[in-house]
């Protein structure tokens, strides 16, 4: 009978511990089921306020053009905080990338000391000039961003790269994503959009002085004086309405009196004229998405063209040539 009884309890142990485990189990699915459909939420989120930002963003550049020149005194050049919710929120930043230097050219045969490598030693110069601490890091950025374009030839064991269609293909090349689209990254001067020629209107200075080793960083600041702001914060700004408006800055073209005539001895504009222009050619449409505690960037790049309606105005008219997530 006790044999029986013992028997019996550890039966009803082994069926009790059965039990837990199956309960443990199904508890643990449905975390997971709780988890998955959250996430699944939050995603469905995020791409709402992702189309959201960047249909907001169409509509600052859909605005009445300034003409034949775009510039930072226009409606896009703004950040815009869009409150969704006590939980959602949107950050809208349309940027020129035709203000950028466009690393997805063509750099030409290996070896060569072609324009695209001289202008990235010069950007880095630049920045090195005015970012002392970051000294180490820029010059190994610049030696990782040479090998991921092809310009210097690849060490040991590295692969030919393949061509550059974002910025964010960089990051094969080990640049950390901050390093690329975080603040002071090098999204803010290269870009892999527009038709390689750069918007004097919209150019970091740093982006001027790699032009042309003849601009120094003196001309670069009398440059960015003539518009108005070197950084283009919202404010009050005036365009070089032509490229050939260059010339009104001061050094730009040196001249010489010669038995009472004029004569000019250097003129720089025309130097650079073919690489400089006033227009834009692509813009980028930054949101920056945030779901209670978690947030996510995306951009969306465009490319312009004048629309016009009777009656109206002519507007821009975009199409999107692309479109990424920025993950960490």
């Amino acid at each position: 009978m006790r044999r029986d009884r013992g028997v019996v309890l550890l039966l009803v142990m082994a069926v009790v511990a059965v039990l837990a485990a199956l309960a443990v189990e199904l508890a643990a699915r449905a975390g997971v089921d709780v988890l998955l459909a959250s996430r699944s939420l939050d995603e469905s989120a995020f791409r709402r306020l992702a189309d959201s930002g960047i249909e907001f963003g169409k509509g600052l550049l859909r605005e009445p053009e300034a003409g034949t020149y775009d510039f930072w005194g226009e409606l896009w050049n703004q950040e815009v905080r869009l409150p969704m919710s006590p939980s959602e929120a949107v950050v809208v930043r349309v940027s020129d990338e035709s203000g950028k230097i466009n690393i997805a050219r063509k750099p030409g045969t290996r070896g060569d000391p072609t324009r695209l490598t001289r202008e990235l030693h010069r950007l880095f110069e630049y920045l090195e000039r005015y970012e002392p601490g970051r000294t180490e890091e820029l010059r190994d950025l610049e030696r990782r961003l040479d090998l991921r374009l092809g310009l210097i030839p690849p060490e040991e064991g590295d692969v030919a790269p393949d061509p550059l269609l974002t910025l964010d293909g960089l990051r094969e090349a080990g640049i950390g994503t901050a390093q690329i689209f975080g603040k002071g990254g090098l999204a803010q001067y290269l870009t892999c959009f527009g038709d390689g020629k750069v918007n004097v209107n919209t150019a970091p200075r740093a982006v001027l002085y790699a032009l042309d080793p003849e601009i120094d960083a003196q001309m670069a600041d009398r440059i960015s004086a003539y518009r108005g702001d070197a950084d283009g914060r919202t404010g009050t700004y005036k365009a070089f309405e032509e490229p050939k408006d260059l010339e009104l800055v001061d050094g730009m073209v040196d001249r010489s009196a010669a038995q009472g005539q004029a004569r000019v001895v250097r003129n720089l504009y025309l130097k650079i004229q073919p690489r400089v222009t006033t227009r834009s050619t692509a813009f980028g449409i930054r949101v920056t998405c945030r779901v209670g505690e978690r947030s996510r960037d995306v951009w969306a790049f465009f490319e312009p063209s004048v629309e016009a309606r009777a009656g109206e105005k002519p507007r821009r008219a975009l199409r999107r040539l692309a479109y990424e997530e920025i993950l960490p």
